[in-house]
């Protein structure tokens, strides 16, 4: 399993499966402890997936801090590099996958991460899986899209990563 962290070249081989990790960020240090991904690729590598996983966060990031941003460039490259990211999951077909794992809460309200759901799922539902904790809070209108779109919800990280491997079985 390679992974490529936002701001990293996008280099997909022919044939690879590719995922497209997308979730909330903390947007303070201090509920960083919020943010999963970690723990999501250590779930998808220990279930098998061979492939690419696309981070659309910097590496070592844990959360955003839009204040600590210096350099007047850095959102257009992150949306540049977000582009890029989309296109390279629609580019492989079957052999990508766009994985919304939205654990909301009032730390990270995934405003962002709904919009690109809203937007990818109508193109692309066979290429969406979703995961959505238990206790993740405001999520009914996802959760009903879900099911009107025939998507299965998973519940918990484990759960999530396997069906994301099982995407490509």
């Amino acid at each position: 399993m390679r992974v490529l962290h936002a701001g990293e070249k996008i280099n997909r081989t022919q044939n690879e499966n590719i995922v497209a990790l997308l979730g909330p960020v903390p947007r303070r240090e201090e509920t960083s402890h919020y943010y999963g991904n970690q723990q999501a690729l250590d779930l998808l590598e220990a279930s098998g997936f061979e492939g690419l996983v696309l981070v659309p966060v910097r590496r070592g990031c844990t959360f955003y801090n839009m204040n600590d941003v210096q350099d007047e460039d850095y959102m257009t490259r992150e949306m540049q590099w977000n582009g890029e990211m989309f296109q390279s999951v629609i580019d492989a077909g079957v052999k990508g996958a766009f994985a919304f794992w939205i654990p909301r809460n009032k730390h990270m309200q995934a405003r962002y991460t709904e919009q690109e759901f809203y937007d990818l799922v109508p193109k692309y539902p066979e290429n969406v899986v979703m995961g959505i904790p238990k206790n993740a809070e405001n999520v009914e209108p996802l959760i009903q899209y879900c099911v009107q779109s025939k998507i299965d919800i998973h519940d918990n990280l484990k759960c999530f990563a396997q069906a994301v491997v099982q995407k490509f079985s």
